[in-house]
């Protein structure tokens, strides 16, 4: 049996509900605490909670809207949800009934622009004296649209006008009339009730709508309850409840990029983000970013251990400096040496968290599923957290940078470098570097030594390979592709388990090594060289507004490996179909012909300068970086950010691929192995 906190009935315009804030069940919890939730006291009287009783308060509290039918055929508001979990409570606090809107929702504009649409009150007092100095020529007392009165017409007009107090009728003729306190504060309306008895029964409700698996909505509930104590009881209550959230931060530090997404940085976080964290009593510590790397810099010298985390508002470089900022200070507090490729990184404690303001946003697309600010915000202020993978790049000289999206050599870039000389055109260069480089069509001669991840090493273990067939690697997706029939079974095989999207609560990212058979843990190395055109390594799908999935769908955000795709030479319009399905439709990415794509632990890539008179540009999350030969090792769940991941049913994957089975658009773009 759920246990109620408190219990009351509450009203919502004409509509009436039992209200109930309750512990229900939950199977998370053990036995053992489970039976302690009927040992309970309200905690209204409690100064604190012990541990057990705060997880349980945490997990299973909801409120809960009881619809009381009243009459036959009624039914409940769409307004009012049938329940709220405690998680998704942002605020909740006693108004005064007159900050309603008609509709029964606070009134979302500002108190400057509210001043603006009603009219001032002013004192009769005030009033009197203004009208007695009055100038014929001047408009100042007039603002009020009233007419000055003098005491001959001051029967007619009392006649006519119910404005008029009658304390209207005791003034001389030296002086105007004084106007009542209604006529000049039309928000205001003798109730009969006191205003501390109305905020004292009206209860205000923000909360998060987190129906939709991308964004979220912001919503707010006005109820009212029918006595003072009653409406204290239940707010307290809830605050009490609030409080036991610990994984929730109580003060931040933001770095706000102004120059962001063609400026618009600052107005994203002062216009939308800043209140909201107000409404949900968050302190936060603003610095606007003037140079590049002020932010790293600032997290690398400064301590922060008052701060429950860091934010950023800006693209996915503000998010690079942040992470490089936080690595770098928690290896130099462990007296790690950075510079040895063979490093373990430690995770630092603090959080990070992005509010999306940039041009592509891929990180915010690959951890919450759209750049929308309030949806990351919200996100941020309920504390949900996300542990994600990153990548240390070295070189022949030591540590070059951490990758945290994408690390390209070739095509990808070169875009990057020529790009550098067209900043004057915004965001349009790297369209205008991309057209350029695909005319070119440039490859690269490149050695690569690739460690298998466990997963995909399990499958390609050497007694099925063989010691003498290093470069014959078959992946099963592709061994379904080449042997069978397109059937259903073979779709569901495609998908899952390996072909799956990274989801929240992933049963892959979750696995413990610890735990799997040390045989199926051994890395399997295989060695390639070839001519290609670009070679990729993607840490995150990289979706963005330009690509639905990404260049790399199926890449997990917390197993401990990335994705390397390599696209060998081609002719112009084999490059075009690859550029064609990373933009359209990615998940079969690698049917192409000239596109191979492993889930790997670790690569090194060596250039070698045979066909080609100079090597290519490598780029790491949009930045240029140098080395003659790059090793990228990956680092299981380094980083824990605010964010919920992305949230979707895994059997929808199987019909999306079904149904792009069957599209016929442009199908000859899509030349299968």
């Amino acid at each position: 049996m759920p246990y109620n906190l408190y219990e009351s009935v509450c009203n919502y315009k004409k509509w009436q509900y039992k209200l109930q804030i309750c512990i229900e069940q939950h199977d998370g919890i053990d036995t053992e605490k489970q039976q302690q939730k009927t040992t309970f006291e309200p905690l209204i009287n409690e100064t604190s909670v012990d541990s057990t009783k705060a997880e349980i308060i945490a997990s299973s509290t909801k409120i809960l809207f009881l619809p009381i039918n009243q009459k036959s055929g009624y039914t409940a508001s769409s307004n009012v949800p049938s329940s709220i979990h405690l998680r998704q409570l942002i605020n909740i606090r006693q108004i005064k009934k007159k900050e309603k809107t008609k509709n029964g929702f606070l009134n979302s504009l500002s108190e400057k622009k509210r001043s603006k649409r009603t009219r001032p009150f002013v004192e009769p007092t005030t009033l009197h004296t203004q009208n007695a100095n009055v100038n014929k020529d001047s408009t100042d007392s007039l603002r009020l649209s009233m007419p000055i009165i003098n005491a001959e017409d001051q029967e007619a007009l009392t006649s006519i006008s119910p404005i008029l107090t009658d304390k209207s009728t005791e003034l001389s003729s030296e002086s105007a009339p004084s106007m009542s306190h209604r006529a000049f504060a039309p928000i205001e309306e003798d109730t009969g009730i006191d205003d501390q008895e109305q905020k004292s029964k009206t209860c205000l409700l923000t909360y998060t709508d987190t129906k939709s698996p991308f964004r979220w909505i912001l919503k707010r509930l006005v109820i009212e309850l029918k006595t003072n104590e009653e409406a204290d009881i239940f707010c307290m209550q809830l605050t009490k409840c609030l409080s036991m959230l610990k994984e929730r931060p109580k003060h931040l530090l933001a770095f706000v990029n102004p120059l962001c997404g063609k400026g618009k940085g600052r107005p994203i976080y002062e216009k939308k983000i800043r209140t909201l964290f107000d409404e949900a009593q968050v302190n936060v510590d603003t610095i606007y970013t003037e140079r590049a790397n002020h932010a790293r810099d600032y997290i690398r010298d400064e301590t922060l251990k008052k701060y429950d985390g860091i934010i950023c508002v800006g693209g996915d470089g503000m998010f690079s400096e942040l992470c490089h900022g936080l690595l770098l200070k928690t290896i130099t507090e462990s007296n790690l040496d950075i510079n040895e490729p063979r490093i373990n990184l430690i995770r630092p404690e603090t959080r990070i968290g992005i509010i999306p303001a940039g041009s592509t946003d891929a990180v915010v697309y690959g951890t919450t599923g759209m750049n929308d600010p309030i949806t990351s915000a919200l996100q941020i202020i309920t504390g949900e957290s996300l542990l994600i993978d990153l990548t240390t790049i070295h070189s022949e000289q030591g540590f070059v940078r951490f990758m945290a999206t994408m690390m390209a050599y070739g095509f990808f870039g070169d875009i990057i470098h020529s790009s550098e000389s067209w900043r004057c055109l915004g965001p349009f260069r790297y369209d205008l570097a991309g057209f350029k480089q695909f005319l070119r069509n440039k490859s690269y001669d490149c050695k690569l030594s690739i460690t298998l991840s466990p997963a995909d090493a399990s499958l390609h273990h050497s007694s099925e390979l063989g010691a003498s067939q290093p470069l014959q690697v078959t992946t099963t997706k592709q061994k379904l592709i080449q042997h069978t029939t397109r059937t259903d079974d073979t779709l569901k095989e495609i998908v899952s388990p390996r072909a799956q999207f990274c989801n929240r609560n992933c049963d892959k990212c979750s696995v413990d090594d610890s735990k799997t058979d040390p045989e199926f843990r051994l890395p399997l190395q295989i060695e390639k060289q070839g001519r290609y055109t670009t070679i990729n390594c993607l840490n995150m799908p990289c979706r963005c507004k330009k690509s639905k999935y990404g260049m790399s769908p199926f890449v997990h955000l917390g197993d401990g490996s990335f994705d390397l795709i390599l696209v060998e030479r081609s002719w112009r319009l084999g490059f075009l179909r690859f550029l064609w399905q990373v933009a359209s439709d990615s998940r079969q990415i690698d049917q192409l012909a000239n596109v191979e794509r492993y889930r790997v632990y670790e690569v090194l890539i060596k250039p070698e300068l045979i066909n080609s008179k100079q090597p290519s540009y490598w780029s790491c999350d949009g930045e240029l970086i140098s080395g003659n030969e790059i090793q990228i090792r990956v680092h299981r769940q380094a980083l824990n950010l605010f964010a919920r991941g992305i949230v979707f049913e895994q059997d929808e994957n199987i019909n999306k691929l079904k149904k792009a089975e069957k599209q016929t658009f442009f199908s000859w773009f899509r030349s299968k192995k």
